[in-house]
């Protein structure tokens, strides 16, 4: 079953950034997670991937748009899924670039996730 991701993410009081000092949050907001947000992960169209997914009641997929900006910073950073998974997971910048609060737990994936979503992709095309 086919539902789309967050496509603006709202900030709250709550989230981890937050308590960051200001020459923190200059930092984060001039390095690649800031342009990534805004330039990449902000233009992923999720539609064009709703036919890999089944128009049957099931469990809904993970946000598509998080899987294609993880591809893409896989492919960019040079890296294994092992390490993409352990970026996601202990790196904020990887989390700000996805859009993602470090407290929510409906967005965690795992290395299979990655490599179903591209089993995926390859049997479409």
């Amino acid at each position: 079953m086919f539902k789309h991701g967050k496509k603006d993410v709202q900030k709250t009081l709550f989230d981890q950034d937050q308590s960051f000092p200001g020459y923190v949050m200059d930092m984060l907001q001039k390095s690649w997670a800031d342009d990534f947000y805004r330039f990449i992960f902000s233009q992923i169209n999720e539609e064009r991937f709703s036919v890999l997914y089944s128009d049957k009641a099931s469990r809904p997929n993970k946000p598509v748009n998080v899987l294609v900006g993880l591809l893409i910073l896989k492919m960019e950073h040079a890296i294994s899924d092992e390490e993409l998974i352990g970026s996601l997971y202990f790196d904020y910048r990887y989390q700000y670039a996805l859009g993602l609060d470090a407290n929510d737990n409906d967005d965690r994936l795992c290395v299979n996730t990655l490599s179903n979503f591209r089993v995926r992709l390859v049997e479409y095309e």
